[in-house]
């Protein structure tokens, strides 16, 4: 039975401890709703607080619909429920795809949403075949075929033991109705081709191929955890007060020493290092110049210094100090973003997202609020607690290089809201509060108003 099934596998891999707050992502699809009605169902047994929050982000017709399909679900089994609101294409940041845009706003909502508890999404085995097959076909190495993990930080996926097949069974016996995203029905991307015309192949060969697959995954991910430990060892030895060591890296075995390249290459701030970025830092690390340099996205330099490896981050200059105009529109300098201020005015609902805010005013200080990057010491207050930024940056694995450039806004008494990651709890208006209402917008070139 599908219950005890996950019960099983949260035991096995310790995702969930009692006391634990799980905060279920839940779409409306089949996948999401089985997780949330198995985990609700199974939240006495294991001592643990269960809620649910949906994001709509507002790119498919039937959004509104899928939003009304989980409040009332909810609703109507007492599951605490809280649901965000974006708008993709208001909201992508400059040269961002809408697809990416879509994946960030859900993700900056549903970890803010969670707070200091656990996030579980409602990957499949079928996914993590998906995902590997994926990787495959794009290139990728030992660590890509290990797939989609269990746990990564504070995000559980307590379905990935499940087909699609067992999932729908389940709904069926529980008696749980669920929403179709249409778009799963055609062939507009990578993924849904794969799982359309290829998947129903390998299943004709072997009808557990996705079982297999997650096997085949959870074996590599240990060897992966094992040869990373001895990359650690590695570069700790070939690291000086200076920089790298050449010649204790040029020493390395093949398979150690690209294991050791990624990793300073993460350190440099290279945001998802690829294969031609290793490429890059091989041949830098076996030039015969003593001075050779490399440039990497996000402004990184590496470089030669005769027998040393050194980075030299070049990132974009921080956010000067900047007055917000109340009401008005504030340019954010350097961003290619502008900040769109109005009201103050009542409002009639929530509207606050990761890139949208609106703030009580009997908790603002107009006359100080400014926008700026972010400061040591920087603390926002999530629903699940109060949180260093540094912390919150770090854990939701943004690029170093990008920190910098990301907005906040804090008045004399402290940070009110930062973009990417939302409003302070204690700032943000409800329904029926006056408030100010602040809007993250691309800045208007020429072009855009001649069009």
């Amino acid at each position: 039975m599908m219950k005890d099934k996950l019960l099983r596998f949260v035991r096995e891999h310790h995702l969930i401890s009692p006391g634990d707050t799980v905060t279920c992502a839940v779409s409306g699809g089949g996948d999401s709703m089985a997780m949330l009605w198995a985990l609700y169902s199974l939240r006495e047994k294991l001592q643990i607080s269960v809620r649910c929050a949906h994001f709509n982000h507002g790119m498919r017709e039937n959004a509104a619909l899928d939003e009304a399909f989980v409040r009332e679900f909810c609703r109507k089994h007492a599951i605490p429920f809280q649901c965000g609101h974006g708008h993709v294409k208001r909201d992508a940041l400059p040269g961002e795809s809408p697809e990416l845009a879509a994946r960030r706003l859900r993700y900056d909502y549903l970890n803010q949403a969670a707070g200091v508890g656990l996030l579980a999404t409602a990957h499949t085995a079928d996914d993590n075949l998906e995902t590997l097959l994926l990787r495959l076909t794009r290139g990728t190495s030992l660590r890509g075929l290990g797939g989609i993990p269990v746990k990564k930080g504070s995000v559980i996926r307590p379905m990935l033991f499940a087909t699609r097949d067992d999932i729908l069974t389940f709904l069926k016996e529980e008696e749980i109705s669920f929403r179709e995203d249409e778009s799963n029905l055609t062939d507009f991307c990578p993924r849904n081709r794969i799982r359309h015309h290829v998947v129903p192949h390998l299943q004709a060969e072997n009808p557990g191929i996705a079982q297999s697959a997650l096997a085949l995954s959870h074996v590599l991910r240990e060897e992966d955890a094992f040869l990373s430990q001895l990359a650690e060892r590695a570069l700790a030895e070939a690291t000086d007060e200076k920089g790298y060591l050449c010649k204790a890296l040029t020493d390395l075995s093949p398979v150690l020493q690209r294991r050791v390249l990624f990793s300073i290459l993460e350190k440099a701030g290279v945001s998802q290092p690829t294969q031609r970025h290793l490429a890059q830092l091989s041949a830098l690390l076996h030039s015969d110049s003593p001075s050779a340099k490399a440039n990497f996205p996000g402004g990184i330099v590496l470089q030669r210094n005769y027998d040393r490896l050194c980075i030299v981050k070049k990132f974009a200059a921080a956010i000067p100090l900047t007055p917000l105009k109340i009401p008005g529109i504030t340019p954010i300098p350097g961003t290619g973003m502008r900040i769109v201020c109005t009201g103050p005015k009542k409002i009639k609902k929530n509207e606050n997202s990761p890139t949208n805010f609106v703030l009580r005013c009997d908790m603002i200080d107009s006359d100080s609020l400014t926008v700026r990057s972010r400061q040591t010491g920087d603390r926002i207050q999530l629903p699940g607690g109060s949180r260093s930024l540094k912390r919150l940056m770090i854990d939701r694995k943004i690029p170093v290089s990008h920190r910098e450039r990301m907005p906040v806004l804090a008045d004399k008494n402290g940070i009110a809201a930062v973009v990417g990651i939302g409003a302070d709890v204690h700032r943000a208006a409800t329904p029926g509060m006056d408030a100010i209402q602040i809007k993250i917008e691309k800045e208007e070139t020429d072009h855009d108003a001649r069009h």
